[in-house]
């Protein structure tokens, strides 16, 4: 029982050391983020599309609290926005369509309407059957 609480109380220490290390380095890499900040001055940053979604996967597991917290040259919204814009894309269908049936040459049309109206009653079989008859494919 006594070799249980303190193999506890190692791995309690390790790990309160562990996170301290942690949080060390992220407040070290926040301070250089606002000193780079404050020397690039108020120029706006321009971010390809693979540096915007390099960041977007990186941050969206943060959470918007821990991100508005921790980012310093985007907002977190900003961030997240361009995660849902990646998600958007990868789920975009708009690509695969085919634009559906072909249209109607205006030709046939004209057509069809030129033989309804002096044959008024010829029906769909029979314009039809002209139609391919003068070699058209409908």
């Amino acid at each position: 029982m006594m070799m249980k609480r303190s193999w506890i109380a190692i791995l309690t220490v390790l790990t309160y050391l562990v996170d301290q290390h942690a949080q060390q380095t992220i407040e070290y890499l926040k301070e250089e983020n606002r000193i780079l900040y404050q020397k690039l001055g108020k120029k706006r940053f321009i971010l390809t599309d693979q540096e915007r979604r390099r960041l977007a996967v990186k941050a969206r597991p943060l959470g918007r609290k821990l991100l508005a917290e921790t980012t310093t040259l985007f907002s977190a919204e900003t961030i997240l926005g361009w995660y849902r814009k990646l998600v958007g894309q990868k789920y975009d269908g708009s690509a695969n369509r085919k634009g559906g049936r072909p249209k109607v040459s205006k030709e046939i049309i004209d057509l069809v309407l030129r033989f309804k109206k002096e044959n008024p009653q010829w029906g769909y079989g029979r314009i039809h059957g002209y139609l391919v008859y003068l070699g058209f494919q409908i």
